[in-house]
């Protein structure tokens, strides 16, 4: 199991699809952000973008395809560790995910 505080933090954000689908194209451009408890001081205030974009599958309602890209990453030694992960969770499952 991949334990989140061995990790190397980018930063976070959280949206809901209904966000997303309900923009006129379909995507929607988040910020990234602090951890909450983490300091100013210790971590930098510019974490980043995320930009997601849904459509729906005619082919199946029950499959969902998540792709996530990134471009112009600064070499911050960020992805050294063998294990490269993101991890996405339902809302309501975020105060109880394993981690």
């Amino acid at each position: 199991m991949l334990k989140l505080d061995e990790q190397q933090f980018l930063g976070e954000t959280t949206c809901t699809l209904s966000e997303i689908i309900t923009k006129s194209n379909m995507t929607i451009t988040l910020e990234l952000m602090c951890k909450e408890g983490v300091t100013a001081q210790t971590q930098p205030q510019n974490y980043g973008k995320l930009i997601s974009y849904a459509e729906e599958s005619l082919a199946s309602k029950t499959t969902t395809e998540i792709v996530f890209r990134c471009l112009n990453l600064e070499s911050m030694d960020h992805f050294s560790k063998s294990v490269r992960a993101i991890i996405v969770c339902p809302l309501f499952h975020q105060n109880s995910l394993q981690t």
